[in-house]
């Protein structure tokens, strides 16, 4: 492992142990040890390598899959070459908006990964204490202006009525 991995693996044990899943020193080596196996090209896989593992009991699983889901998020483990990261927070929320309106649920988990990764890190990303935080990416994305943007592609940029404008609005927050 190379890079910020070992400090985000190291990250996340604790936090499943904050959670109750004893994950002491030997699970950890057995965790570092699948990643350098399985390599960080495949999601899935290092979902699975990592519960291998960690996770001893079945009521554990649901925990687990919540932490990796911060610790480690969509962007995270894609190759480089096949990311097409925004630049910016405005190409973020674009993508998002464009996702959103087409309904391309592939595209909206890709994007809820990558700005949890750009917009929730807190803390030390190598110290201890760091993590990823949900509320704080949506507090940075602002997901309220999401929905103008959202209604328009929705339009096609015609007016209709202000009834059919709520219901449109209360479809798009659904």
């Amino acid at each position: 492992m190379t890079g910020g991995v070992p400090e985000r693996l190291a990250s996340f044990v604790k936090a499943l142990r904050a959670q109750g899943i004893p994950a002491g020193p030997a699970e950890t080596v057995d965790a570092a040890a699948a990643l350098e196996v399985l390599g960080m090209d495949d999601r899935a896989l290092v979902r699975e390598g990592l519960a291998a593992a960690l996770v001893r009991r079945g009521g554990q699983r649901a925990v687990f899959d919540a932490a990796f889901d911060l610790y480690f998020p969509a962007g995270i483990g894609t190759p480089e070459r096949a990311r097409e990261e925004p630049s910016t927070l405005e190409e973020l929320r674009e993508e998002l908006a464009a996702a959103l309106a087409d309904g391309d649920e592939q595209a909206l988990a890709q994007l809820a990964g990558l700005a949890v990764d750009l917009l929730g890190q807190y803390g030390s990303a190598s110290g201890p204490g760091g993590g990823f935080s949900a509320h704080q990416t949506l507090e940075r994305l602002q997901p309220q202006t999401l929905i103008a943007r959202v209604l328009a592609a929705v339009r096609g940029g015609g007016a209709r009525g202000e009834f059919t404008d709520r219901l449109d609005r209360d479809e798009i927050r659904r």
